[in-house]
């Protein structure tokens, strides 16, 4: 990046110029007319001539060093723009003093020049003040000479003229020395200015998204490159209210609210196909908006993506829970079958029996029958906690029913585990609001995972404690372990996250559980303070039980 004085330089020299360019035009017709008015040809002088010869050499010096040297050579229009106004400067002092000998200095004549050299002088002072070296040049040749013809002229009466126009000068020079620091600085800021709207514009344009300025009138005014590049002529369109597209109407409702920001996931429609954005929008002070777009097309592909690994990853977690529950179901299942079995097996032999002993056949039975109900039940409640409840509507769940659910499934894996689980005394009133079948499926997560943390310790328990405070039901899950480690425990509910060793679990399982308590309005937590690991449901309740409770 240039020095900054050069620029202000070339700033003063163009000021220099488009303030001048037509200036030595001007005066040489000033000059021109005043010695035609002034009668030229009855004063006999050979410095009319010289007076006119000079002056139109500092004419010609000035107009090819404006219009010739200018953008070629920056320092020799500098110099041939001095010589040319110290030339101009000479050319009327000479005219003056031509004026004040032929007509004496009590002429009107010379009066008239001279308002007409004080004017110029005055002029000029304004014209030059982007140039140090023309104004000096210029202004105090010409004051200097007018000075002079008044101070020689041998007539005493005359010297409070020349002084007079010494200290005209000297009060210009001090004026001028302002106006010429007031439009360095006004320059200077102006450079600064630029190049911070340079810096803005080249980091706004280095952005990978959608910059869009809104004025008032809903048109853009601006845009980067980005921007422009995938809205081909935007600039100075207007916004469309007429359309019902979603990334309009969320501009419209935008404005017309109190918000001062605003974001939101919109997809719109290009000749180019669909694109996902999340889009900022925030007011400025003049009623417009800053736009802020940001393509998201791979996020939303990878979200889709990952959803579909996830509902993979879930549908496997629920296999494998599944599998875990079929295998303890077997064994239970099993069970009940040899005693059906065995009953059979006797009422069989008793039937051929003389005589037949019915009160034995009825006893056994009677042991079927309750036998059959046993293994009913375990089976409705292994169906009722493996279906899909992600629909089913909120209603008032007996937390007695939820619980003998999970245990008539996860029973018999804690026997066969040998891993001792305590129950509580539950109150017949305690009801909890939410859908049944996905709490069911939190607790036996939460049960499944406390039997895999203590089965290999020795003397392993889990205990189910619950406990009510105001409108909240809490239901603790406490293992004989010892805690989770401190630097997991941020990271023991996120997606994918396991303990387990490699395909012994997914990492999904409390994940999802969180996010099923989240929905039902409660808390999945990890009570940290506890003297053994213990995962807290925290569930909303209801008074009464009622067919239907909406969330």
């Amino acid at each position: 990046m240039r020095d900054i004085e050069e620029e202000i330089q070339e700033q003063l020299l163009l000021v220099n110029r488009s303030r001048n360019r037509f200036n030595y035009l001007a005066q040489g017709a000033i000059f021109l007319m005043s010695t035609y008015f002034q009668k030229v040809y009855e004063i006999q002088s050979d410095l009319v001539w010289i007076s006119t010869l000079v002056f139109c050499i500092g004419m010609f010096f000035r107009g090819y060093s404006t219009e010739i040297l200018f953008l070629k050579k920056p320092q020799a229009f500098r110099f041939m723009s001095i010589a040319g106004y110290f030339f101009m400067a000479i050319g009327w002092t000479l005219h003056l003093l031509v004026i004040f000998h032929h007509y004496g200095d009590t002429s009107e004549n010379v009066s008239y020049t001279m308002m007409v050299v004080t004017g110029i002088f005055i002029i000029t002072s304004q014209a030059l003040t982007s140039s140090k070296d023309s104004y000096y040049t210029f202004n105090t040749t010409l004051a200097l000479g007018a000075a002079a013809v008044y101070l020689f002229d041998g007539n005493p009466n005359n010297n409070y003229i020349a002084w007079g126009f010494v200290g005209f000068t000297i009060t210009y020079v001090r004026i001028y020395s302002i106006a010429h620091k007031q439009l360095r600085r006004t320059i200077e800021l102006q450079i600064l200015s630029d190049r911070e709207k340079r810096r803005l514009q080249d980091l706004i344009d280095s952005v990978p998204a959608v910059i869009l300025i809104m004025d008032k009138n809903y048109s853009y005014a601006g845009a980067n490159t980005f921007a422009q590049q995938m809205f081909p002529h935007i600039l100075s369109q207007k916004v469309d209210y007429t359309s019902a597209e979603g990334y309009t109407q969320f501009i419209k409702s935008f404005m017309i609210s109190d918000k001062l920001d605003d974001v939101k996931e919109i997809s719109i429609n290009l000749p180019s196909g669909v694109r996902h954005m999340m889009v900022n929008l925030h007011k400025t002070s003049d009623g417009g908006a800053v736009i802020v777009a940001l393509i998201m097309d791979e996020l939303v592909k990878i979200r889709e993506e990952l959803k579909q690994q996830e509902a993979k990853a879930q549908y496997s977690s629920k296999l494998a829970s599944l599998g875990q529950m079929a295998a303890g179901i077997a064994h239970e299942v099993n069970n009940p079958l040899t005693i059906i079995q065995g009953s059979a097996n006797i009422i069989n032999r008793l039937i051929r029996e003389t005589p037949v002993d019915v009160e034995a056949i009825k006893d056994f039975s009677d042991k079927m029958l309750q036998t059959c109900k046993r293994i009913s039940k375990t089976i409705q409640s292994l169906k009722s906690l493996s279906r899909n409840g992600e629909n089913d509507p909120f209603a008032s769940v007996h937390l007695k029913v939820l619980m003998d659910d999970c245990l008539n499934v996860c029973i018999q894996r804690f026997k066969s585990s040998e891993v001792e689980l305590m129950l509580p005394e539950l109150e017949d009133g305690t009801y909890v609001k939410g859908r049944e079948v996905q709490l069911g499926q939190v607790l036996l997560n939460l049960l499944n995972n406390a039997c895999d943390a203590v089965e290999k310790k020795a003397s392993p328990w889990v205990r189910i404690n619950v406990s009510t405070s105001g409108e909240w039901v809490f239901i603790d899950v406490v293992d004989s372990g010892d805690g989770i480690p401190q630097d997991i425990r941020q990271k023991i509910m996120e997606p994918f996250f396991t303990t387990k060793e490699v395909n012994q679990g997914t990492g999904l399982g409390l994940s999802i559980s969180k996010t099923i308590m989240s929905e039902h309005s409660g808390e999945l937590l990890l009570i940290e303070d506890a003297p053994h690991t213990t995962f807290r449901m925290k569930i909303p309740s209801v008074k009464k039980p009622t067919r239907q409770v909406h969330s």
